[in-house]
């Protein structure tokens, strides 16, 4: 069972990767009833709205914190359901260009994967243009696991 996502002092489960599979697992627990829900782009919009706003606060209630209660806040479906929630919004803006006109749906889908795999390959390089930017310290939320 994947619920130690929601135990605070347990939140990385097993080995300290496994809380993505914890953060998964506990979206798609929740995706049937968000399919029946978010039925078109005005209430995606509003779900990602509202995602965002709870992770901003989700962060701040556990900023300052240290241990698993730091984990807790860092790993949790909490701090990373806007991700999902980006993705169903893109899904009904996808959506809507498709049935506009097909070839802009397609344009749209190939600008969205060539986006993800330059972030993917160049996330060394945006992690030192943030670090340039913002200053030294800030990158190191930014570089992935791949990246380093």
């Amino acid at each position: 069972m994947f619920v130690f996502n929601f135990v605070p002092n347990h939140v990385t489960g097993f080995v300290m990767a496994s809380w993505s599979i914890g953060v998964e697992m506990a979206f798609y627990a929740i995706f049937p009833l968000l399919v029946f829900a978010i039925t078109g782009l005005a209430r995606s919009v509003v779900f990602l709205a509202v995602t965002v706003f709870l992770a901003a606060n989700w962060a701040l209630a556990f900023q300052g914190t240290k241990g698993g209660l730091a984990l807790f806040g860092s790993f949790s479906l909490m701090a990373h359901l806007f991700y999902f929630a980006a993705g169903i919004a893109g899904y009904h803006v996808w959506l809507r260009l498709r049935r506009a006109s097909p070839l802009i749906g397609r344009l749209v889908f190939a600008a969205s994967l060539l986006t993800i795999a330059g972030l993917i390959c160049f996330s060394s390089q945006i992690a030192v243009f943030f670090e340039t930017i913002l200053g030294t310290s800030s990158g190191a939320g930014v570089r992935t696991a791949w990246a380093t």
